[in-house]
């Protein structure tokens, strides 16, 4: 999971040693924390991203099915989870 906007956190700790993330164009970009957030009130993620100035925020659809034993359904201009 992975933000660029820092208000989504609950929680956040900035580091230096955290690694690059690699785009899907192969242009890596600088992690600046790791944190916690919570999209939904029913919903917490951990360990997500914050990418400073990242315009978009990424969530992984099969580390959600593992992790919190979930379903996806992606149906015409809906996603049920």
């Amino acid at each position: 999971h992975m933000t660029g906007n820092q208000s989504l956190f609950s929680s956040l700790t900035f580091s230096d040693t955290l690694p690059s993330v690699t785009l899907a164009d192969g242009f890596q970009i600088k992690v600046w924390g790791i944190g916690q957030t919570h999209p939904l009130p029913q919903l917490s993620l951990n360990s997500v991203l914050f990418v400073l100035g990242y315009p978009f925020n990424l969530i992984s659809i099969s580390k959600l099915t593992r992790t919190l034993d979930l379903s996806v359904l992606f149906v015409n201009n809906f996603i049920l989870v």
